[in-house]
């Protein structure tokens, strides 16, 4: 009886182990996909300013354009 409690208890620890080192690995994993969504919204912001500084630039081609046109004419 006392073996089979035994063997009941190492079983346990061992679940535990095997859980333990579950649960570290979810958390490396879940650290690095937070450093990854970091990385993307630093290169959404980097997109977001370069789209603003090409829309600006249009549009001051824009101005630019119709400015020559109405001097040709």
């Amino acid at each position: 009886m006392i073996a089979s409690i035994q063997g009941g208890t190492q079983k346990a620890v061992n679940a535990m182990g095997q859980s333990s080192e579950r649960a570290r690995v979810s958390l490396d994993v879940a650290g690095a996909a937070g450093r990854a969504l970091a990385d993307i919204q630093a290169a959404i912001v980097l997109i977001n300013e370069r789209n603003v500084s090409i829309a600006t630039a249009t549009e001051e081609q824009a101005q630019v354009a119709r400015e020559v046109d109405r001097n040709l004419t």
